[in-house]
């Protein structure tokens, strides 16, 4: 009686049959080419996650594993010229096992090491959205080519914030504007300026409890926060100066003080908070002479002052720069006390562009002050809505917008094809606590801070980090030139390399371009460098890869060798066996033919 084969053995059969192969290879070939496409008309990463990282490329690649292993199957009891089919069979699919490890568990990153520097920190292509919070911190990735909008990354608990995803745009552009703030927020202004040669129309925002300034062309425009009544009342005074004078502020919400030169010279000013300033002494033509600053009539006009600070506790000298405030430097200086927050050297000469300063007061007080050449005029009331006239310039100033708290919002749009500007993906993130919501842009590669609920959240999108169990110290970097050019030849780190385990001990080491270093399962190659400019130092950036599957694919490889030689083998025996047999059929053909005769 014959036994019919139920229907799981006829479809097990046939997943490792040469036809389903066949399936198999076609649609291969349909996947990659469209994978090609989406890598050269879109990138990489969208490729990576719209295809060869999705898990039904996996399925894919489980099915040829599959037909493989089958097909072996179906060929039990295996005879012994079908091992070379086997070894070969299985070698495939050990690499595919490899592959998937790799994919799975291995990763590829950079790490940027300025001589002198440690670190052990590899930075990945991927991104990833961190928060951290009192009590705790969460990492969320973020896969490109899938819809984040609505998703929600953490739900709320205790004093962990709810986390969710409004909205994500890959390919995005910012435009910064003046945005009502909270009520710990500064102050901010929107202002325009109009003349014959000038129209602007922009915003400031104050900085805590300190002045901003924004360049704005021809002028200087800051919004000054108005502490106290003394500090309007110090401001309401015009302080002309055509001279040089010394201004100092003992702190950042304090008003000035300025010293004339050359009559306040080496008289005593009392700053405030005990601070006494005094200008020693004051150079027009100030020339470093055998590592002493001096007066030489006969040199270049260099406005130079010496001026020492004391406290209590001790004091310390100031030597300042009018026309190059970069060599202004500090002798004797506490590095534990800051005895004076701010102090300036100027004088007629110095002040490049006319400053409007906007006196931002705790109720309704607005005031408008100048500082120009001749020094820092009265300041006048405004209010928003009126335009002064700037007499000395002939331009209009006019206080558009006045917010007692504000901040600056972000507004971003996707670019449009073809776009040749500035580009970067951005998130807009919603957190809640305690029934308390924030809401807001968040660009990549940046961080955001925000309290909810009386407790600070600190949001980070950027790059995934991961912790190398090894450290790394660039003790040089150097670049090797072709002989008679400046074309770099080689390059190459001289490192330092510290396991994190206390029983092996640091070595030295060499990675150039045509030598990486395998260290714990690492490989490290000599990617790029950037090289500094003036003090600062060079950094070499290394290229870092952890790839388990390597061991796993290098077996496979062998395997197929094997599988080949074995193939080969068989094939040289019953060519040799075919042989023998076709000289035996010519003897017996032979002796047949003699016996006719």
């Amino acid at each position: 009686m014959e036994h019919r084969k139920s229907p799981f053995i006829h479809f097990f059969q046939f997943l490792g049959k040469v036809q389903f192969t066949m399936v198999l290879l076609l649609l291969g070939v349909v996947v990659m080419t469209v994978g090609t496409i989406i890598e050269s008309r879109e990138s990489r990463e969208i490729a990576q996650s719209v295809i060869y990282g999705a898990f039904w490329f996996d399925t894919f690649l489980f099915l040829i594993g599959l037909n493989l292993v089958i097909s072996v199957i179906n060929r039990i009891p295996i005879q012994r010229h079908q091992w070379a089919f086997v070894l070969v069979h299985f070698s495939i699919v050990i690499l595919l096992i490899g592959s998937w490890v790799s994919h799975s568990i291995g990763y590829e990153g950079q790490a940027m090491i300025y001589e002198g520097s440690t670190s052990n920190q590899l930075f990945l292509d991927t991104k990833q959205l961190r928060l951290d919070w009192v009590g705790g911190e969460a990492i969320f990735p973020i896969e490109p080519g899938t819809d984040l909008t609505g998703k929600i990354l953490q739900e709320e608990e205790g004093t962990r914030p709810a986390v969710r995803i409004l909205e994500y745009i890959p390919r995005g552009t910012q435009k910064v504007l003046l945005g009502e703030g909270r009520p710990q927020d500064p102050p901010g202004i929107r202002f325009s300026i109009t003349g014959d040669q000038e129209f602007v129309n922009d915003w400031e925002i104050a900085k805590g409890g300190r002045a901003t300034v924004r360049d704005v062309g021809s002028y200087e425009v800051e919004v000054v926060p108005v502490p106290s009544e003394a500090f309007l009342a110090a401001r309401r005074e015009a302080k002309p100066s055509a001279g040089y004078r010394v201004i100092l502020h003992a702190r950042a919400d304090s008003s000035p003080v300025e010293i004339p030169l050359p009559e306040g010279l080496g008289k005593d000013f009392q700053i405030g908070d005990g601070i006494v300033a005094k200008v020693e002494s004051f150079f027009l033509n100030a020339r470093l002479v055998k590592g002493v600053l001096e007066d030489v009539p006969t040199a270049a006009i260099n406005p130079a002052v010496i001026v020492e600070i004391r406290t209590a506790s001790g004091s310390e000298r100031h030597t300042l720069f009018t026309q190059f405030p970069d060599f202004n430097v500090i002798h004797n200086r506490d590095p534990n006390q800051k005895r004076i927050e701010r102090l300036a050297f100027v004088g007629a000469a110095s002040i490049p562009k006319t400053r409007i300063s906007v006196l931002v007061g705790p109720g309704e007080q607005l005031h408008l002050q100048l500082t120009t050449d001749s020094g820092i005029e009265a300041a006048v009331p405004i209010a928003v809505k009126e335009g002064i006239l700037l007499q000395s310039s002939g331009v209009k100033f006019e206080l558009t917008e006045r917010l007692l708290h504000a901040r600056s919002n972000l507004r971003v749009k996707p670019v449009p094809d073809g776009w040749q500007g500035g580009e970067s993906p951005y998130l807009k993130v919603e957190l809640n606590s305690q029934g308390v919501g924030e809401s807001f842009w968040i660009q990549y590669g940046s961080m955001a801070q925000h309290e909810l609920a009386g407790q600070g959240v600190v949001t980070v999108f950027g790059q995934e980090i991961r912790t190398l169990p090894f450290t790394i110290t660039l003790k040089e970097f150097e670049v090797l030139t072709h002989p008679g050019s400046s074309r770099p030849s080689e390059y190459r780190s001289q490192i330092t390399l510290t396991p994190a385990s206390k029983s092996l001990p640091p070595r030295e080491e060499v990675i150039s371009m045509n030598r990486p270093l395998d260290e714990q399962g690492f490989r490290l190659f000599q990617s790029s460098y950037k090289l500094g400019k003036g003090n600062e130092p060079d950094a070499t950036i290394l290229s870092i890869s952890h790839d388990p599957g390597v061991p796993i694919v290098y077996i496979s490889f062998g395997m197929l060798v094997l599988g080949i030689t074995w193939y080969l083998r068989n094939q040289s025996r019953q060519a040799m066996l075919l042989s023998r047999a076709a000289d035996r059929a010519r003897e017996q053909l032979a002796l047949a033919g003699n016996d006719e005769r």
